[in-house]
């Protein structure tokens, strides 16, 4: 029955007191509806702090989501030309630091333009798409498989030096070369196969535009030389 009693109460998280003798049912009374509003608050506060929660978790999966969207190709789900360049740079970076090579493949589908103009696009797109999946099973893990722009694409090889490149593009040429693709017996050879271009870092170059520039001047080598073929 103490001022100092009623404020090491509060302090201790008491919500109110009451003085004694409990004889005033109205103050009994407000003292109780304050406690149960204190609690309704808290309680509420809870609930909202729950629901911001879960809204920022959904905000931060649909932010995952969209970053996925931008980095990744609409058409087959390969990483696209911006994720490339992306890994591009920090594969330089890597390598440099530990005094490393790597490749990178670019191909293209050998007269693509030929199987769309005879089947139509929906059907080079399905090329497209299954060119894609060819790559990914073909390649290891740590390889990088991404669309580069219409019917080319690359495939980025960490620690890699010319000669096992060239291994790697042969295998990825041979498996596009032997899928059964619909229709390919429309195309030239009766298959639908692709011609690569090989570069490699750093003998050819220091930034990720001159390799792609080295493995697209390889790749238009390999078309001249007769297609289905590796240059570089």
């Amino acid at each position: 029955a103490s001022l100092q009693t009623a404020t090491a109460a509060l302090r201790g998280g008491a919500y109110d007191f009451l003085v004694k003798p409990f004889d005033d049912l109205i103050m009994i009374s407000a003292v109780v509806n304050r406690a149960s509003e204190k609690l309704t608050l808290e309680s509420r506060n809870r609930l909202l702090m729950n629901q911001l929660e879960m809204y920022a978790r959904e905000l931060e999966r649909l932010n995952a989501s969209l970053k996925d969207m931008a980095d990744l190709d609409w058409l087959t789900g390969l990483p696209n030309r911006r994720r490339l360049h992306r890994e591009v740079d920090s594969e330089i970076s890597r390598a440099t630091r530990h005094e490393r090579q790597f490749s990178l493949v670019l191909l293209d589908v050998d007269r693509f333009k030929s199987y769309n103009d005879r089947h139509g696009h929906l059907a080079g797109d399905e090329v497209l798409r299954g060119v894609a999946k060819v790559l990914q099973s073909a390649g290891r893990t740590e390889h990088l498989c991404a669309r580069y722009g219409g019917e080319e694409f690359v495939v980025l090889l960490p620690e890699t030096d010319r000669a096992s490149a060239r291994i790697c593009a042969e295998r990825l040429r041979a498996c596009v070369a032997e899928h059964p693709f619909e229709n390919r017996g429309t195309q030239p050879g009766g298959a639908v196969t692709v011609s690569l271009g090989i570069a490699c870092f750093p003998e050819d170059g220091s930034d990720g535009d001159a390799l792609l520039s080295k493995a697209d001047a390889a790749l238009y080598r390999a078309k001249e030389r007769g297609r289905n073929r590796i240059e570089g």
